[in-house]
């Protein structure tokens, strides 16, 4: 994959965004790794970078990650979103699917496809 390109990681905890950091670091078409704690943040740095991936949580305070899955998806349609989430009940898998999410991560059974994950949703970009 030629393109570097940019990847937002949202979620509430610091502890899952630092393992997330750590799963991604040795991914060569990754240009940026940029975090946020909160919906509030991950708009502002969705605004200002303008990553080509979100890898979005479920459970944030204040507004939580279904609600900024929306967000993104109506403001900047073409940013791919990945849903990593411990809810993994079919029911937030597909109300995530409808609102827009190319996938859905369960954190804590799939943590570690991520890298491939993002790279099928990047070669999938490529070729529509």
């Amino acid at each position: 994959m030629a393109k570097q390109i940019n990847i937002l990681l949202v979620d509430d905890s610091e502890i899952i965004l630092r393992k997330m950091k750590e799963l991604l670091s040795d991914v060569t078409f990754i240009q940026t790794i940029e975090t946020a704690l909160n919906a509030e943040v991950a708009m502002e740095k969705i605004r200002l970078m303008l990553p080509e991936l979100v890898l979005l949580d479920i459970n944030m305070p204040h507004k939580n990650g279904i609600e900024l899955l929306q967000d993104i998806k109506q403001e900047f349609p073409r940013i791919k979103v990945i849903m990593v989430s411990s809810h993994s009940a079919e029911f937030y898998k597909e109300m995530c699917k409808d609102l827009g999410a190319e996938y859905f991560v369960d954190k804590t059974m799939e943590f570690e496809k991520i890298p491939a994950l993002i790279e099928a949703v990047l070669s999938e970009c490529t070729l529509k």
